[in-house]
């Protein structure tokens, strides 16, 4: 292995030991995009990124997140030989290949293995809900200059297809993710703090406030020092924040630019015009009139500190900025001073719920059967088979009639009053959350096998047409909401209130694998009914979007099941066996 020492990387063990790695190839990129968005199930971001196969033109996964306002493009490299000093950079390169199909070729000419990403994403892009865009190259090799300098060129041409004039105020961001750079997201997925460094911090001491589990020393904080901070650490030094440095665009809620120009118009002023910035640390230490921290993470003012960062230097150094350096190991208080320390960028929608009544009585009563509810984000990494408040909304509302609101408004689930209360309301049972989670994972299944067949070319007309309905962005929701609409068929007896179809407790266990293997051979039947029905509507793209049309086609595969359920009984009485109506 070159002389490489690869066990000082504490994520290859995790990696390698992990059940549920079964993406062949793709394995290292899911791994580490998952670590990279924050992503609680690694099959779902299979099945809605991956485009690596025949006719990829370079591009090996895509994600287009409208809610975040994000798109992510990537390309990735594993090589048998783990740890070469650096990776092929005419992989790096193809990014440019994977950008021009996705974003400049007649859409008609877009091979069809990546056409739904490229209509996704000039869709996203048109509707002004993209401020960013991340090219990532993937590898297990070692991060290097070449590799660098190429993904740059591809920001600049991905700068020049989308935002040319600089008027949109997209913000392109290439990132290296090799050895290191995953090592990094690994430990920074279960740790609060990730700079250890001791660290001197030059400045005006103000004063210093005791509390009853945490204590804290106020300064007027040089601004040399952060710049100097983030231009060595850049997202590590944001780890306890809910979001690190969004960059510098002109889009009228980003305020970076606005903050670069008071630092270069009027450093002077800067201490009063801007709100500061909280730093959580593990330990201060102040000797002989020195101040010392013991760690650093910026839980407030990532913006201040990032563009503190790419401003020039010398406007950097006339700056001073307010800055709380708090110091706490308890873990319950650090999660409360990290919430509601970010105002100025939200925390995920979900946190908003975390001590809601019903979703404390859900984790309580999915832990009497032994698998783990997780409502509000903590500092370790989420168990595998958990099931996420997060995670399982978007399927709840879908299946619930409303699938434009999990594919395109998802944050409304947990900030519309309203909406979360018709979803989360006193009637919801664990048994029920459980099944939507299974149908869930087995859409997700279905979709990969189907996929896989495509790439391989050995996919029947019939399984073709079935991916076309799953490959799009919302075409999860599309089939969640068709079988929410199917409840009478599939059950054969009146259905009067969704929450009252339930798994069976017998089924209800830490491995989801039995129950949505039950729900495969359902959807194995029911999808090509389906794509008729689809395909009689327009093209799979619209109707999956369409809420008029989502409706024509769950109205008319009811009929065309009715007719058919005979053909179909013993994937029914299987499904009746493993759930029923409370």
């Amino acid at each position: 292995m070159n002389g490489f020492d690869l066990s000082k990387f504490t994520f290859k063990p995790a990696f390698d030991l992990d059940a549920e790695r079964k993406f062949g190839a793709n394995s290292l990129l899911i791994f580490a995009l998952g670590l990279y968005t924050q992503a609680e199930d690694l099959r779902a971001l299979a099945a809605d990124a991956l485009t690596d196969g025949g006719g990829d033109k370079k591009c090996d996964a895509c994600i287009v997140d409208t809610e975040e306002e994000r798109a992510i493009i990537v390309q990735s490299y594993c090589s048998q030989d783990w740890g070469l000093p650096e990776a092929k950079a005419n992989k790096a390169d193809d990014l440019n290949t994977a950008v021009t199909w996705l974003l400049s070729m007649r859409l008609e000419e877009v091979p069809e293995r990546i056409r739904s990403k490229a209509q996704d994403l000039r869709l996203a892009l048109d509707e002004g809900k993209i401020s960013r865009i991340d090219i990532l190259y993937i590898h297990n090799c070692r991060e290097s200059e070449n590799v660098s300098k190429a993904l740059e060129a591809v920001a600049l041409t991905t700068k020049k297809i989308v935002d040319p004039d600089s008027v949109k105020g997209i913000a392109i961001v290439p990132r290296e993710l090799g050895l290191n750079s995953i090592e990094e997201l690994f430990k920074a997925a279960d740790k609060v703090i990730v700079v250890e460094d001791v660290l001197r911090v030059p400045g005006q001491k103000l004063g210093n406030i005791l509390g009853p589990k945490w204590k804290a020393v106020v300064i007027t904080a040089d601004g040399q020092w952060l710049r100097t901070l983030f231009n060595k650490h850049h997202d590590d030094l944001f780890s306890a924040n809910y979001r690190g440095y969004l960059g510098t665009t002109r889009r009228r809620r980003n305020i970076n630019a606005q903050i670069k120009n008071t630092v270069a118009t009027q450093p002077e002023n800067f201490w009063v015009f801007n709100n500061g910035v909280t730093i959580l640390t593990k330990k201060i230490d102040e000797r002989d009139g020195q101040l010392q921290i013991h760690g650093c993470s910026i839980i407030n003012g990532a913006q201040t500190s990032g563009s503190l960062g790419e401003a020039i230097a010398a406007d950097s150094a006339k700056a001073h900025i307010l800055c709380r350096i708090v110091e706490c190991s308890d873990r319950s208080v650090v999660d409360q001073i990290v919430r509601f320390n970010n105002t100025q960028n939200a925390f995920r929608p979900a946190d908003m719920r975390s001590g809601d009544a019903t979703q404390q009585r859900l984790a309580s009563d999915f832990r009497a059967f032994g698998v783990s509810y997780v409502h509000r984000r903590i500092g370790t990494a989420t168990p595998k088979e958990a099931i996420s408040a997060e995670s399982i909304a978007p399927s709840l509302a879908a299946f619930h009639g409303k699938p434009q609101l999990a594919g395109r408004n998802r944050s409304q689930i947990f900030e519309n009053e309203a909406e979360y209360r018709s979803l989360f309301d006193t009637a919801i049972s664990a048994q029920h959350v459980y099944m939507a989670h299974a149908l869930a994972i087995a859409l997700d299944k279905l979709k990969l096998s189907l996929k896989s067949r495509v790439a391989g070319d050995t996919a029947t007309d019939l399984e073709r047409q079935q991916y076309q309905v799953l490959e799009h962005s919302m075409s999860k929701y599309f089939l969640l909401y068709i079988i929410g609409r199917l409840a009478e068929e599939l059950l054969g007896t009146r259905v009067v209130d969704l929450k009252k179809w339930v798994q069976k407790d017998s089924l209800v266990t830490a491995d989801p694998t039995e129950a949505s293997d039950i729900w495969i051979n359902i959807l194995e039947a029911i999808l090509p009914l389906l794509a008729v029905q689809v395909t009689a509507l327009g093209t799979a793209y619209e109707v999956t979007r369409s809420e008029e049309l989502s409706k024509k086609a769950g109205g008319a595969t009811k009929a065309v099941l009715a007719a058919f359920k005979k053909q179909i009984e013993a994937q029914l009485q299987a499904l009746r066996n493993a759930t029923c109506l409370t």
